[in-house]
């Protein structure tokens, strides 16, 4: 049998501490084998933050959660992988400010919302960037 110096008994502590300190995560697959969300786990088995990814692989969406409901900024992505919008969300209600992109990465427009209602939609912007001062009534920002 070998016998352990205290050096070595204190060492193997702190690796095992530090092991649980790493976030758990959880990995879920379409039936077809490609990745479909993968979510962190906080050592109290609570979710930290979800990863969505399309059938096809492509990343669709990521969310940070605290105490199981969305908070913090969501980011969803299109199709190409390029940046469509984020969304500010407090305790799982959009609260804050709402972007959204041209596929150039440009600022589509800018919307407030409180408890899920759009209260302001008065930033409209061109696809070069420029402000516009008064969008055309098909000007909409969902």
């Amino acid at each position: 049998m070998m016998r352990l110096f205290p050096i070595q008994l204190i060492f193997l502590c702190v690796i095992g501490l530090l092991s649980s300190c790493e976030p758990k995560v959880n990995r879920r697959y379409y039936p077809t084998g490609q990745l479909q969300y993968v979510d962190s786990l906080d050592r109290s088995g609570h979710v930290r933050s979800i990863t969505l990814f399309r059938r096809d692989g492509t990343l669709e969406s990521t969310s940070p959660l605290k105490n199981d409901s969305v908070h913090g900024i969501v980011k969803w992505y299109d199709e190409k992988g390029q940046l469509e919008s984020t969304e500010v969300w407090d305790n799982g209600k959009k609260n804050g400010l709402v972007n959204e992109f041209y596929p150039n990465g440009v600022r589509k427009c800018l919307k407030v919302m409180r408890g899920n209602i759009t209260v302001d939609t008065s930033n409209f912007y061109y696809p070069t960037g420029q402000f516009v001062r008064f969008p055309e009534s098909s000007a909409s920002c969902e």
